[in-house]
């Protein structure tokens, strides 16, 4: 028995962006919900829909759909490897990194930088609170550098997508991030008021449709590259047509 497995990329960018669009609007109708009426549980369904929640439905989302990034990056790996791709092992190298964001969305391992606060707190007294954001930039630029070779080798429409994409991402996990340190720094917002709340939101929605749209192009890759995955009782196996 064998079961193919086909989705086309137009009904792949409608799902990707539909499901994002329909999370930030529950986790929006929660927050203003609870700010209004001042419940904040409601059985467990607010917290269950805050986008700054570890256990909650935006966070299980994203974190999956990380994974799904990395399962893509290692089909095109695979893909390129046997079509001889010249940088075919930075897809492998793409793979372990969304690899690593999607353990790090589901445990919030970054944040355990807050430990090193005393530290940063001294070089950057704004970021205080947010210590990880140094970090976070250093990591950044150390990639962004290594991944330079792999972007002159893809296709001008491909690699443009993929910086704005990552533009994206960067500019809600360490741009807003970087706005929420300041907020606090000035005493402007408060641990989770609305004002902290909303921005938490943007952050997270740019993070999230970044991923949607990295997915997207990763789609859009695969479906280029014309391949299908064919899945079998004991084996799986990727064939180019």
């Amino acid at each position: 028995m064998e079961i193919t497995w086909k989705l086309r990329t137009k009904e792949f960018i409608v799902f990707q962006f539909s499901a994002v669009s329909i999370l930030v609007l529950l986790s929006l109708a929660a927050y203003l919900f609870s700010y209004y009426t001042g419940h904040g549980r409601l059985l467990g369904l607010i917290p269950f829909l805050d986008v700054s929640e570890e256990q909650s439905l935006p966070t299980y989302f994203s974190s999956l759909n990380l994974l799904l990034s990395s399962v893509l990056s290692f089909v095109l790996y695979a893909i390129f490897r046997r079509e001889g791709f010249i940088r075919y092992r930075y897809w492998m190298y793409l793979s372990l990194l969304f690899l690593l964001l999607s353990v790090d969305e589901a445990s919030s391992i970054h944040e355990k930088f807050t430990q090193l606060q005393k530290y940063t707190g001294i070089l950057i007294p704004a970021i205080q609170t947010h210590s990880w954001i140094l970090y976070g930039v250093l990591f950044t630029v150390v990639i962004g550098v290594f991944f330079i070779p792999f972007l002159v080798t893809l296709p001008a429409r491909t690699a443009l997508l993929m910086l704005l994409a990552g533009a994206i991402f960067l500019s809600g996990a360490i741009g807003v991030e970087t706005l929420g340190a300041w907020f606090r720094y000035k005493n402007l917002a408060g641990h989770h008021d609305l004002i902290d709340n909303l921005r938490r939101l943007v952050e997270e929605s740019l993070e999230m449709y970044s991923i949607a749209l990295f997915n997207c192009i990763l789609f859009r890759e695969i479906a280029t590259a014309k391949a299908k995955i064919n899945i079998h009782p004991s084996t799986m196996n990727r064939e180019a047509l």
